[in-house]
């Protein structure tokens, strides 16, 4: 039987559960002491868990840890960042739930001259998404989400990850390409793409100009498909694939 994960942090040899997690955990699973979970933490760090006491006054559950779970997200394999242009909301969340599916490392959104504009004030309902993702996937791993920035700030840091990608339908086909076991940054256009300028900068840095097909996806599809290919390239080098359905 597979244990519930949720959210949490620590505090010496206990582990605490708070805030919507608590509510989950208490009102609607019912806990009771000595219940068995995974907590992860957003350091990326799981544990075995074993509820100790449930504090319905200041509204906590307090568990006792066990062994520190391994993290196959943090292996030295590497792994997949997306650095996107802001696009609209529901397809941005779009984008953070299943890349954080499939096991995207970090994000990095930006403003394109032809971005959606946004404010850092949506980043706490951004993260929302991401937790909720990571349970769903049963991942071990809180992905990194980064503040909102311009596009060469965005490059500087990217080049300080790792290799540089660009999407574009003018690219070598994703199949041709060799990847190396360390960290990659994807870089994602919005919608009506990288204006001439915004391109050529990107490029510029750019290890490949990838294409993922003939068709013409949307940013979000893009990322997720992207993703996908790439995290099964780095693992596949290891002769393991990381990236599977559920059904398999």
């Amino acid at each position: 039987m597979n244990k519930r994960r949720f959210i949490g942090h620590t505090i010496g040899k206990y582990g605490v559960i708070e805030g919507e997690e608590f509510h989950h955990l208490v009102k609607v699973l019912r806990a009771y002491v000595g219940m068995e979970f995974i907590l992860i933490t957003k350091k990326g760090e799981s544990y075995d868990a074993r509820v100790e006491k449930i504090d319905k006054k200041n509204k906590r559950v307090l568990a006792r840890l066990g062994g520190l779970l391994e993290n196959k997200d943090t292996t030295e394999d590497g792994g997949i960042y997306v650095a996107f242009a802001l696009i609209v909301e529901n397809r941005l969340r779009f984008l953070l739930e299943k890349c954080t599916e499939v096991g995207v490392k970090g994000f990095m959104p930006f403003v394109a001259q032809r971005s959606k504009r946004k404010s850092e004030k949506l980043r706490d309902g951004w993260l929302k998404v991401i937790e909720s993702a990571v349970k769903q996937s049963r991942r071990a791993y809180f992905p990194t989400i980064y503040g909102i920035a311009n596009l060469d700030a965005t490059l500087e840091k990217a080049e300080s990850i790792g290799d540089i990608h660009l999407l574009d339908r003018e690219g070598v086909w994703i199949d041709h390409i060799n990847l190396e076991k360390k960290d990659h940054v994807i870089f994602i256009g919005p919608e009506g793409g990288f204006t001439i300028d915004e391109k050529n900068r990107i490029r510029e840095r750019a290890r490949h100009v990838v294409r993922l097909g003939d068709n013409v996806l949307r940013s979000e599809t893009a990322a997720m498909v992207a993703s996908y290919e790439f995290i099964n390239k780095i693992k596949a080098k290891g002769g393991e694939v990381l990236v599977r359905s559920s059904s398999t």
